[in-house]
C-alpha cells in the first residue's frame, strides 16, 4: 500500500503490478474486487473510506483515513 496525494486528496493505493505473475493473474483481481464489493456495501458507515476505484487491472485507490494499523496494533485480550 502507498499513500499517495493528488489535486489535494490523499488516497491509499493498493497495487499489484510489481507482483509475480501468478499473484497478478489469480490472488490481486480476486482480492481487489472483493475489497471494491465490500467497500461498496458499507459505504455511509463512520470509519469507511468514501471513495475507491479501480485504477487498472493490478491496482485500487481507496481515499485515505487517518488511523492506526490494525495489523500493527497490539492484541488486546
Amino acid at each position: 500500500m502507498t499513500r499517495v496525494e493528488l489535486d489535494g486528496t490523499a488516497w491509499t493505493v493498493k497495487d499489484f503490478s510489481s507482483r509475480p505473475w501468478y499473484v497478478r493473474y489469480t490472488v490481486a483481481p480476486f482480492l481487489l474486487r472483493r475489497e471494491l464489493s465490500i467497500l461498496a456495501r458499507l459505504h455511509g458507515v463512520d470509519g469507511i473510506a468514501e471513495q475507491s476505484f479501480r485504477i487498472d487491472q493490478f491496482a485500487i485507490a481507496v481515499s485515505f483515513m487517518e488511523g492506526a494499523n490494525i495489523g500493527k496494533c497490539r492484541q488486546r485480550r
